[in-house]
């Protein structure tokens, strides 16, 4: 192994746990927006989404929520060992930012095999601290931003290895870990954004290589697997599509004139088209939190 491979190997091991360290060194839970404050208790979070039909309130459909039931249940475990809920969640964190760094450096390592290994590193750097990063996945501050974060060069990169070795196995290896990190794919938007990178992916050698049967074949594999590995939850979100408590979503909250209204608005506060372009979030760095500045 190359002496700057183990130096970035260090770094990728020990920065997420100096991160973990800092930001929870008082004990506190962090928390906000729409997840709440799930470590305060993630044993009553996982009764909360252990069945299709959510508990609190009055009751009602959870659909593709019950694709979190994996994480909860082994962080509702770590818990009732008696760790206390601050320590899980640090450890949450630095879990995720290690396997995000890995794959990325592994990813970078498989996309350009002649680059220089402190680039390498720094591409690492790049994704854990990009503006986006910054802004969607850790100021949001939603945990199935944070596991789709980590996912995405993961299967990315199982992908990309079985397209290249011609090897079905990292079909299914990649199938295998959407399951794993199925907590990333509560978010619809996120389902339709992994398997679009990977269709774009499959496409790219399909035009490009010689053997299309063979891609073709690895991509069904792929698909045909993600379905079956993943049915526990798509039929929950096929249930909950055909019920009426979708019907009645749509109906009050799915309108043109609101979801144009909302464009222009989210438009004007992100600032314009040089900030885009910058990858920047107007309001964020503008008038966000002083660490944002």
């Amino acid at each position: 192994m190359k002496k700057y491979s183990l130096i970035n190997i260090t770094f990728l091991l020990i920065i997420p746990i100096i991160l973990g360290i800092l930001w929870f060194r008082h004990g506190n839970i962090m928390g906000a927006g729409e997840s709440g404050l799930p470590f305060y208790d993630l044993k009553r979070q996982f009764e909360i989404v252990n069945h299709a039909w959510a508990t609190p309130l009055l009751g009602g459909s959870v659909g593709v929520q019950v694709a979190t039931v994996p994480t909860d249940w082994l962080l509702a475990q770590l818990q009732s060992l008696g760790i206390p809920g601050f320590v899980i969640q640090a450890i949450f964190f630095i879990f995720l930012f290690t396997i995000a760094g890995f794959t990325v450096y592994l990813l970078t390592q498989e996309l350009f095999p002649n680059l220089n290994e402190k680039y390498t590193l720094l591409a690492v750097f790049f994704y854990w601290f990009n503006p986006i990063s910054l802004v969607s996945v850790w100021n949001r501050f939603l945990y199935n931003y944070m596991v789709f974060w980590a996912l995405l060069p993961l299967a990315l990169w199982l992908f990309l290895k079985g397209l290249r070795n011609k090897d079905y196995r990292y079909a299914l290896f990649t199938a295998l870990v959407t399951v794993i990190f199925s907590y990333a794919l509560t978010a619809i938007a996120f389902n339709v954004l992994l398997i679009f990178t990977l269709l774009y992916t499959f496409l790219f050698f399909f035009f490009k290589g010689l053997d299309k049967g063979f891609y073709v074949k690895y991509f069904l594999t792929f698909f045909v697997s993600f379905i079956l590995f993943n049915f526990w939850w798509i039929s929950q979100l096929f249930s909950f599509v055909s019920s009426l408590s979708y019907s009645a979503s749509v109906s009050k909250y799915f309108t043109s004139n609101d979801n144009l209204s909302t464009l222009q608005a989210l438009s004007e506060k992100l600032g314009s088209l040089s900030y885009v372009l910058a990858f920047l979030h107007y309001d964020f760095f503008a008038n966000g939190s002083p660490w944002a500045k």
